[in-house]
């Protein structure tokens, strides 16, 4: 009986034990459903924002489902909204859970507005572009925490931009059941084990009773008989005193009752176990596993049923180890809930919390980021060298404009004149210092101390973007003095913003600054030297400025540095201030009686018409100037840069 509850025990074990391992695995629901998009009308632009994606939850990849090609730019949303402007476009924001047979879906909306937008490829706007074709899956990776991010899906401007975007969203089910299967199946599995081999245990004892009531049988024929001869002893005395020394005589004489009795003796008496009671087996069941024998009373070793059980255990723990871990269990799902790849230990808290991070405000970071200003300052510089090469300005268009632009063209047309007219100095790529605005409206400004292999001084290029579908271009571009300082500041340090010309953000407002270092350029004596740090231009400036009035005697010198106006000026985080200014210095040539005035420069006469005139003349020479005005008055100005080319003659006939 207890063979057959042992064999049900074990049949019915397995199939728990199978149940519960196949509703983890083979019947398991799925980990994830796919969040679909909704369907949305025709637009040439989707926008698909962080919302939709959780690191913390495992959603980090996102799939494009389209057909043909199509770009995907990935960039603060701030400035995609910018790009965006009154254009129609989608906007996918975040997921919506389904009811309770439904899969979540994406939340999404179509928003009115222009039907085509120029091409968005290309813009300075973008932070990583990417040029796709067919079903994408799309990693969610921004550079830094500054802000929100959003990533924008485009074609041409033209064409209906893809809007089946779709996302795993991670399940979560209850595995309460199946544990408890398996822990049941693995239950009755040990009880099985333990019915088998008690009915094992009594078999055994069963056998050994058996065993000894033969014996004792066999010992009591053997008595019975040794009693019949005892009682014939008086009539067979005398023979059998003569048996007797027959066998004192003859030691290998026996008679032939001693053989039957040995040989009976030596096939009955075999080791068995000592009787047991029930009760006495059970108890003996619940002695320590580590008993393996013990000795009876007549010292010989029996074994026990109990010396076995280290093959139960074994067989115990590979059930248990089939079992998955319970949640909520000390020391089980360490794995699972190990924290998911990319995502931040911050991050990883504040989603234990329920507490959202701070995103960061405006002017805590700037509009750029590092590898941002390294590719616009590569196309930049792509542009003037193939216009440098042309001698071409219309290859300069893409990227420079103001003067940076202006003296360019110039340069181009004075080495047409004279071909021993000094090449414009190429623009370098490698950024040593950087001021970039951080705020979001436009234009944007930048400021960057570059160098290059090519050129042996650096060059302080002054950038702007003037709208949100504009690239920047560069405004200004002049050669750095020798010895000027330069804040040192990162590309992507915040706490710089734009000021207004006469805004007294420093020690001086921007353009009272430009214009008075101006007037100190054409005149040494004048007071607002002393707030402007010595330099090699200046002194050079005021050396050859004397020398001309002293070669002059009979013409009569006068500069004027009159401001163009396309000033900008940047506060920096220390408080002190970047200005940007362009002059047209004139020098003006007034000739005395029966005096002239000689262009000994063959750019000036050929844009004169003449080598030498008699009447008042205009030498007008385009300027460009960069100046950093400290935080107070005690620290002097610095001329970080100018640059002049001659521009025009003007003769006052």
């Amino acid at each position: 009986m207890r063979i057959l509850s042992s064999l049900l025990s074990l049949l019915l074990g397995l199939v728990a034990l199978g149940a519960g391992i196949g509703q983890l695995t083979v019947w398991a629901p799925e980990d994830s459903v796919v969040a679909e998009s909704a369907s949305l009308e025709e637009a040439p632009l989707t926008v698909v924002t962080d919302g939709v994606v959780d690191p913390a939850a495992g959603r980090e990849d996102l799939t494009v489902d389209a057909e043909g090609e199509y770009s995907l730019a990935l960039a603060r949303e701030g400035d995609v909204e910018a790009w965006i402007g009154d254009a129609a476009h989608n906007r996918i924001t975040g997921l919506e859970e389904g009811g309770e047979d439904e899969a979540p879906q994406m939340v999404g909306e179509h928003v009115d507005g222009e039907s085509t937008v120029p091409d968005p490829s290309g813009s300075d706007l973008w932070a990583a572009e990417e040029q796709a074709e067919g079903p994408l899956q799309y990693r969610w990776s921004v550079p830094d925490d500054s802000g929100d991010w959003a990533l924008l899906i485009f074609r041409d401007g033209e064409q209906a931009a893809p809007t089946d975007v779709e996302v795993s969203v991670a399940q979560e089910h209850d595995q309460t059941i199946p544990v408890v299967l398996i822990v049941v199946g693995a239950v009755l599995i040990l009880l099985a084990l333990a019915l088998f081999y008690r009915a094992l245990a009594r078999d055994r004892r069963r056998r050994g009773e058996d065993r000894e009531a033969r014996r004792e049988d066999a010992a009591e024929s053997a008595g019975a008989a040794g009693a019949a001869g005892r009682g014939e002893e008086t009539a067979a005395g005398e023979g059998l005193h003569d048996e007797q020394q027959e066998l004192e005589t003859d030691p290998e004489a026996e008679p032939e009752t001693h053989s039957e009795t040995h040989h009976e003796t030596e096939e009955t008496a075999v080791p068995v176990a000592e009787e047991q009671t029930e009760d006495q087996t059970e108890d003996q069941a619940g002695d320590s596993p580590g008993e393996d024998s013990e000795e009876d009373a007549d010292g010989h070793g029996r074994r026990t049923w109990w010396t076995r059980r280290p093959a139960v255990g074994t067989l115990a723990a590979v059930a248990v180890a089939l079992a998955p871990a319970v949640p909520g269990a000390d020391g089980v799902l360490a794995a699972s809930s190990a924290e998911p790849s990319g995502s931040s230990s911050a991050s990883a808290e504040s989603a234990e919390s329920g507490e959202e991070e701070p995103a960061a405000s405006e002017g805590e970071y700037s509009v750029l980021l590092h590898s941002q200003l390294e590719r616009i300052l590569g196309e930049i510089s792509e542009a003037a060298a193939a216009g440098d090469e042309a001698g071409d300005p219309e290859q300069l268009m893409t990227r420079f404009g103001g003067n940076a632009y202006d003296m360019r063209k110039l340069t181009y047309r004075n080495q047409e004149i004279d071909d021993s007219e000094p090449a414009p100095e190429p623009i370098g790529t490698e950024i040593l210092a950087a001021a970039v605005t951080s705020s979001s409206e436009f234009p944007r400004q930048a400021v960057a101390i570059t160098t290059s292999e090519d050129s042996e001084t650096n060059q302080v290029l002054a950038l702007e973007q003037h709208t949100a579908r504009s690239n920047y271009k560069v405004r200004q571009a002049v050669t750095m003095m020798p010895g000027a300082e330069f804040p040192a500041i990162g590309v992507e340090e915040g706490g710089v913003s734009p000021i207004g010309p006469d805004e007294d953000a420093a020690a001086f407002s921007p353009e009272h600054s430009l214009i008075h270092t101006a007037v100190y350029l054409n005149n040494e004596e004048y007071y607002f030297g002393n707030y402007v740090a010595d330099n090699a231009y200046i002194e050079d400036l005021h050396a050859y400025e004397e020398e001309v009035a002293e070669n002059a005697e009979d013409v009569e010198v006068d500069y004027t540095r009159p401001l163009v106006s396309d000033l900008t000026a940047l506060r920096l985080p220390d408080g002190s201030a970047i200005a940007v200014g362009s002059f047209d210095s004139t020098m003006q040539l007034r000739p005395e009686e029966g005096a002239e005035v000689n262009f000994d420069s063959p750019v000036a006469a050929d844009i004169a018409g003449t080598s030498s005139t008699d009447a008042d003349a205009d030498v007008i020479s385009r300027e460009g100037m960069i100046l950093h005005i400290p935080a107070d008055e005690e620290q002097d100005m610095s001329v970080l840069g100018v640059d002049t080319i001659v521009s025009d003659v003007t003769i006052h006939d």
